[in-house]
């Protein structure tokens, strides 16, 4: 059967952290939604299986990873995805990556 979509999983999708990894190719999307919430210890996350190379400009939204030393340090939600570290939403990044 092909699943083959574009955005969220479902609640069925496959449940990450650091400390239970993704099978296969499959990076775990830490996606923790708000900068609030980027104060866990272990955040956890789903599977996800992505292209095998990310859209670089202007390819949707942007995200800032939780405990990024830059405070510019702006990414696609899909490179953030593919990194596999706690990231959120920010509506402040560019979209031209900075």
């Amino acid at each position: 059967m092909n699943l083959a979509t574009s955005g969220a999983c479902s609640e069925s999708a496959v449940k990450c952290s650091a400390n239970d990894p993704c099978e296969g190719k499959a990076k775990c999307n830490l996606d923790q939604g708000m900068v609030q919430r980027c104060n866990l210890v272990n955040p956890t996350g789903t599977c996800w299986q992505l292209p095998e190379s990310c859209p670089k400009t202007g390819a949707g939204e942007r995200t800032r990873r939780c405990l990024g030393i830059v405070p510019s340090d702006c990414a696609t939600y899909c490179e953030a995805v593919e990194q596999e570290v706690a990231f959120y939403k920010a509506n402040n990044c560019a979209n031209n990556g900075q």
